[in-house]
């Protein structure tokens, strides 16, 4: 019965929910919050209460949400007596709209949650993550306006010497034991294409995956990234990935059916990301994680969309960003985005604790 609910919930209702009231959702999410709310606050205080739109738990285990946000959940109804609101995921549903209308309402903050860069060894509907983005602005990857994340990269901020030494080395050990968001995927050297010849990476997404537009891209961009790619290196083999979560029969891809011709090899077998850059001299993408992971292996990066890492000079942008002014390193970014912008928790211990514990908690975990 309950999966029938969820279907039809899904399929139908929010179909015809998002038709007749997805202006005034964008109107909803374009508002700020009070002038006294400090997303520090939520940071520092564990007495803070709180309600999310995940009611109805369809794509995602959100078991360790009360470890990284701290404070208490309260339950949908007393939603008036919340500190603030949290909106998990990307797309409109009817507990997302509730919640935005009445943070406009009532004047009660609200903050944007999605699942951190290292989450968890299997994919989300089977496994709590481990990590958290908190963003009291908007959406990390939406780069149709600004994100605290943005802003924090966009600022006058400057790491120091100690904290771009920690970022290198905490890079260094994901890369050594080959941590990324989910790491269900196997880890061995593939053998693909020619010996002899340079490779050329090209990474597939989930279809009409939310971050694509928001990433200033389309359905189109897949195509011409992938052009581009057989354009300007004839001459190399062109791996092509498919997303992760079409082997497991989730999500379909832009290039699930694509066929190998002349060059053009796709790759539909798992495999750590990690296994995949380490072969390849360049890597074209749209908006993946994938992307920054291949920055931090040292490989040329040619950009679609504008992803978080987008923009600030470490990329090769095929579309621009305006606001992204500043220029910062991959050292810099990674600081920023997977150290201060992150939160993790290690449920050996049930606390939150630092990315150093998490990767090791992730690496003993899938072994």
């Amino acid at each position: 019965m309950r999966r029938l609910l969820v279907y039809i919930y899904q399929r139908w209702f929010l179909v015809l929910f998002s038709r007749f009231f997805l202006k005034k959702y964008e109107f909803l999410l374009k508002q700020k919050n009070p002038n006294d709310f400090s997303i520090t606050e939520i940071a520092q205080s564990q007495s803070l209460k709180y309600i999310g739109n995940n009611v109805i738990r369809i794509n995602s285990c959100t078991d360790y949400f009360p470890i990284l946000l701290g404070g208490s959940p309260l339950p949908f109804r007393k939603r008036k007596e919340a500190d603030f609101f949290y909106i998990y995921g990307s797309g409109i549903d009817l507990f997302k709209y509730i919640l935005l209308r009445d943070s406009f309402r009532f004047n009660i903050p609200r903050v944007f949650i999605e699942d951190g860069f290292l989450r968890s060894v299997d994919l989300p509907y089977a496994e709590p993550g481990v990590s958290m983005l908190l963003d009291d602005v908007s959406i990390y990857y939406d780069a149709r306006s600004p994100s605290r994340l943005e802003l924090m990269l966009n600022s006058n901020q400057v790491p120091s010497v100690v904290e771009l030494e920690r970022a290198k080395n905490v890079m260094s050990r994901i890369r050594e034991l080959k941590i990324t968001k989910y790491n269900l995927a196997p880890i061995y050297v593939p053998s693909i294409g020619s010996g002899k010849r340079k490779k050329i990476l090209v990474i597939d997404q989930a279809y009409q995956d939310f971050s694509i537009p928001f990433g200033l891209a389309s359905d189109e961009s897949f195509q011409e990234m992938l052009e581009a790619a057989k354009n300007e290196h004839p001459d190399k083999d062109i791996i092509v990935k498919t997303h992760p979560e079409a082997f497991r029969g989730g999500r379909k891809g832009y290039f699930t059916s694509l066929k190998k011709d002349k060059n053009i090899i796709p790759f539909t077998d798992p495999i750590c990301p990690y296994s995949l850059i380490e072969i390849v001299d360049e890597v074209y993408c749209v908006t993946t994680q994938m992307g920054f992971e291949a920055l931090m292996c040292g490989k040329k990066v040619h950009c679609f969309g504008m992803p978080f890492y987008g923009g600030w000079g470490v990329t090769e942008d095929r579309i621009n960003c305006p606001r992204r002014m500043r220029k910062r390193s991959v050292e810099e970014i990674f600081h920023f985005a997977y150290i201060v912008y992150s939160r993790y928790m290690n449920p050996k211990t049930g606390y939150r604790c630092e990315i150093e514990e998490v990767i090791d908690y992730l690496a003993e975990i899938r072994a």
